[in-house]
């Protein structure tokens, strides 16, 4: 039972994702309507761009598709080769909640000192968790 507790975590970030996802298009969607999002922006990114709100959940959004693809293979990996364990479990809960504090902070009052500070944490959580993993699969 303790090698689905990994699940649990991993479930969190996808519905962390998800709210994002959300945001990003009750933003986006009215933006494009009104005529603040031009399709050359929409498109490739180019042209004048729209409110810094618009812009900034999309950029979270894309980055909820960076290192937290490597948190969801590694868990799948500890899963698969019935490796968790509660310091796993506990990592991968503080990954997770230092990632929702990072979107936190992101989309709202987005300071960046805050946010850098949210996002090491994070890195430095998962880096323990690879590390630990692999020196335990040598």
């Amino acid at each position: 039972m303790e090698q689905l507790s990994i699940v649990h975590p991993i479930l969190a970030m996808f519905g962390l994702t998800a709210l994002v996802w959300l945001r990003m298009y009750r933003l986006r969607v009215p933006a494009a309507l009104r005529g603040e999002m031009k399709p050359e922006y929409m498109r490739v990114a180019s042209g004048p761009p729209p409110s810094e709100k618009v812009v900034a959940v999309g950029r979270h959004f894309s980055n909820l598709f960076e290192v937290p693809i490597l948190f969801y293979v590694l868990g799948l990996l500890l899963l698969m080769l019935e490796r968790v364990d509660g310091i796993y479990i506990t990592l991968a809960w503080l990954y997770v909640i230092s990632r929702a504090l990072h979107s936190a902070i992101h989309l709202t009052y987005n300071n960046p000192i805050h946010r850098f500070a949210a996002y090491v944490v994070s890195c430095l959580v998962f880096a323990v968790m690879a590390v630990r993993f692999g020196l335990g699969v040598i």
